[in-house]
């Protein structure tokens, strides 16, 4: 029951007692007469009261009933979806944990193979080489090359220095007679 229809009855209430209390006192009755309707008018109001205080009595305890029903089905609702996402949690730690395990033995693998002291060389069979072996060679052929294009460009200067005119190269400061 709402407040507005909680507060019509108390009035509808309040307004039969003091409209009987009214009747009452400006009825010419006689004194013995109208104390008993008084105590009858007022027996009337306590009753009517009682029945006021009942059905309130019986709408806060459907109230209640319901709060109670609609209380537990929120609970329920909310630990199926706390079960929910305990369980993808779960579910995902696990995918977490396999993808983990995988790359440890993905690294592991590289590491040992990295590690390994000898591998064959895919060009030659009989040669085998190491990690720091295989540094230096590649160090060793840098080299040489960077000296064989050095040797090579050495000639081409000398070249092209010899077929210049030599009025052109008494300017050049690189450039001597001598041979």
């Amino acid at each position: 029951m709402g407040k507005r229809e909680e507060g019509f009855f108390l009035g509808t209430i309040i307004g039969a007692v003091l409209a009987g209390v009214t009747v009452l006192l400006f009825t010419p009755k006689s004194g013995k007469e109208l104390r008993g309707d008084i105590s009858h008018q007022t027996e009337l109001a306590k009753d009517s009261a009682k029945d006021y205080i009942d059905i309130a009595k019986e709408k806060s305890y459907e109230l209640k009933e319901n709060a109670q029903k609609t209380s537990e089905e929120y609970k329920k609702t909310a630990s199926e979806k706390v079960d929910l996402m305990k369980d993808k949690v779960k579910e995902a730690t696990q995918y977490a944990k396999e993808d983990l395990e995988g790359i440890k033995s993905e690294i592991n693998q590289a590491k040992e193979d990295f590690n390994k002291p000898e591998k064959q060389d895919p060009y030659t069979t009989d040669t085998t080489y190491s990690a720091e072996s295989l540094k230096e060679d590649l160090e060793n052929r840098t080299m040489d090359q960077a000296s064989a294009e050095t040797d090579e460009l050495s000639v081409d200067v000398e070249e092209k220095k010899h077929k210049l005119p030599k009025e052109e190269n008494k300017n050049n400061p690189f450039y001597s007679e001598e041979k």
